[in-house]
């Protein structure tokens, strides 16, 4: 009886020992995978969170980006901006944020594999007066390719 207990003990303990190694180990690579080694982010004031109650984003020099790049072991550098700060509007200055109160939230597109958006249709945009919505908005106020809007944010 006393053999069957400590075969059983170790055979629990081993097995335990596989499930956590085996757990660690896909962990591991979900976060190798799905993130980024390094961020390089401006430092807000210590008073304020990640953006500032004027609305106008924290920003750096776009040198930095470049000064990344040249760095030993770096693949791939790309900047990035974003606001929480901003208003949408058609051409009869109607918003086209929510209703229940949450930001509308701007960033730059990126062709980066890692970005947070896909394109459902159209295109990506191809420059400064192009703007790209998310389907939900688009279809809420019944936009099409080639709307015009206004983005209206802090500077």
């Amino acid at each position: 009886l006393s053999a069957v207990a400590v075969l059983l003990s170790v055979a629990f303990v081993c097995g335990t020992l596989v499930f956590t190694d085996t757990m660690n180990t896909t962990f591991d690579k979900l976060f190798t995978i799905s993130s980024p080694d390094v961020t390089v982010s401006p430092k807000a004031s210590d008073d304020e969170g990640e953006q500032p109650d004027n609305g106008k984003p924290v920003s750096m020099p776009a040198s930095v980006v470049q000064q990344v790049e040249k760095a030993d072991g770096v693949e791939r550098a790309e900047g990035s901006a974003f606001s929480m700060a901003v208003t949408v509007v058609d051409s009869d200055n109607k918003n086209m944020g929510s209703d229940t109160g949450a930001p509308t939230i701007a960033s730059n597109w990126t062709e980066n594999d890692l970005r947070s958006m896909e394109i459902t249709s159209g295109h990506a945009p191809r420059g400064p007066t192009e703007v790209m919505v998310d389907a939900d908005t688009a279809k809420k106020h019944k936009l099409t390719i080639g709307d015009e809007l206004r983005t209206i944010a802090a500077t």
